[in-house]
């Protein structure tokens, strides 16, 4: 079963790093803005990898998001960074 979790806050206020808690084994990061994430996260998050992903549209985020669950069922949790 999936669940949705939104995190919703001001510039700055460390929604993006809260994400470096989750395991990068089990994590995709689909990175909306292309700002990167925190100080350190290129030791753990990679296109080599394949959890790290820098992305411009919501339809190649629902692309993702299928492939990941057809394809990498390692994968528990996925953060979409934001897109608006």
């Amino acid at each position: 079963m999936s669940r949705l979790v939104m995190i919703s806050g001001g510039p700055s206020t460390g929604k993006t790093t809260g994400a470096r808690f989750l395991p990068p084994e089990q994590t995709v990061y689909l990175d909306c803005d292309g700002k990167g994430l925190w100080t350190g996260w290129k030791k753990h998050y990679s296109g080599e990898n394949g959890n790290y992903f820098k992305l411009g549209t919501t339809e190649e985020v629902s692309r993702y998001i299928k492939a990941i669950h057809d394809k990498k069922k390692e994968v528990k949790y996925v953060v979409v960074d934001t897109i608006s």
